[in-house]
């Protein structure tokens, strides 16, 4: 497991996940609308050499990791979308710049976290990395699961 650990000091990969979930917290995106989201997670899949389709549900992003053998697939998810919430820590650098919308719930983290699992994972395996729009879209009309990267 030190080849983790060492990709991710190497590759700085901590220091770019947190960079990432503090832009995301500053600018929330409302379920269903998450299309400037979705937009720089697909500039950071670029950067990062990994293959993604892009407005799956409409603004969603599925990433796939070709691993060098073959084997089972596992797949990491994470949401994208903020709640009608007014942040109340303005003080915070990364405190949302949306009034009346924050992510209150974590969604930040999890599209920060599920992209650094992705620049980090071992390339044993297939990993395709979903960030979906939000958990309950009233427009995704098949699961995400069916809509294959």
């Amino acid at each position: 497991m030190n080849y983790i650990r060492e990709a991710i000091t190497q590759q700085h990969i901590g220091e770019e996940a947190i960079a990432l979930r503090r832009h995301l917290h500053a600018h929330p995106d409302l379920s269903e609308q998450e299309f400037p989201t979705m937009e720089l997670v697909c500039e950071h899949l670029d950067a990062a050499g990994i293959p993604y389709k892009r407005n799956v549900a409409e603004s969603g992003v599925v990433g796939l990791i070709k691993g060098a053998f073959p084997g089972p697939v596992i797949a990491l998810r994470a949401d994208m979308d903020a709640l009608p919430i007014q942040e109340d820590h303005p003080d915070a650098p990364y405190c949302s710049k949306t009034a009346g919308v924050m992510h209150a719930c974590g969604h930040d983290a999890h599209t920060a976290i599920l992209f650094g699992n992705g620049k980090a994972a071992p390339v044993h395996a297939r990993i395709p990395c979903m960030a979906p729009p939000s958990f309950y879209s009233s427009r995704q009309r098949r699961p995400l699961a069916a809509q294959r990267a």
